[in-house]
């Protein structure tokens, strides 16, 4: 090879050289896929969350379910606790409500985290829910408020990344205990105008969670100072004397691959 072909090549080496390094250094594009999967680090998995709950609740009493909770359920072996589901969107058959319904009345705890509820939930709980925007407002924020105060703290905290979020605008008023507030004016929450988005009510000899705000569990939320109070106060509901299921079915990322350089 000559000494001008020579040249040619070191010049193509190092071209691709720097686009490699540039390809490697420059800012990635962040992966905002709602996956809330516990083994994923972008903005809206739940590592965080995962993790946390194994270290402020009894980490021996944490199960993992993968299956649906019909079969699951289907289990003699069971013992009486929490089933915790969390994901964007939680959808559930009329059958399989049923079943977890029946559960729940022998004494157990229904945890459902989800941005909207099967209609016949709803109804059975006396409940409707509606839609929160900042379209009109000045800037994107949502705030949050735990009532009543499970960690006995007046603290606010601060969501901004959505155009719209859920909220429980019908409740049963005799049956229901208000757990968190949500709106987009931090006033609403002082003067108690705040829209209802967390809420336990009892259901047989058991009880039912909802909640409207899964984002409280993505690692985006958590991360932002204090908000992981706000989550520990969700957490502060589960009694962790008692099995908690952690549903691994009814989650939009439980078949999504992550990139380690999105992590």
């Amino acid at each position: 090879m000559n000494r001008k072909g020579k040249i040619y090549v070191i010049v193509v080496v190092l071209a691709i050289l720097a686009i490699i390094v540039f390809d490697y250094v420059k800012p990635q594009k962040i992966n905002w896929y709602p996956s809330y999967a516990k083994q994923h680090k972008i903005p809206f998995g739940t590592y965080v969350f995962y993790e946390q709950m194994k270290r402020v609740l009894n980490n021996d009493n944490i199960v993992d379910v993968y299956q649906p909770p019909f079969e699951f359920l289907e289990r003699d072996s069971l013992q009486k606790g929490t089933y915790f589901f969390m994901n964007n969107n939680v959808s559930i058959g009329e059958i399989e409500l049923e079943r977890l319904l029946d559960w729940t009345s022998s004494g157990n705890t229904l945890f459902i985290a989800s941005n909207n509820f099967e209609e016949r939930l709803l109804d059975t709980l006396n409940l409707e829910t509606a839609t929160l925007s900042n379209f009109n407002t000045d800037n994107s924020d949502y705030f949050l408020q735990l009532k009543p105060k499970a960690l006995e703290s007046d603290s606010v905290y601060k969501f901004d990344k959505s155009y719209y979020l859920f909220y429980f605008n019908k409740i049963d008023t005799l049956n229901t205990k208000v757990i968190s507030v949500i709106d987009v004016k931090k006033d609403s929450l002082i003067e108690n105008n705040a829209h209802v988005n967390v809420i336990k009510q009892p259901f047989g000899e058991g009880s039912i969670i909802l909640s409207t705000f899964p984002q409280a569990f993505t690692n985006y939320f958590i991360l932002q100072n204090p908000n992981q109070d706000y989550a520990a106060g969700m957490l502060s509901y589960l009694d962790d004397s008692k099995t908690i299921y952690f549903d691994n079915h009814y989650k939009s990322g439980k078949s999504f691959y992550t990139s380690i350089r999105n992590l």
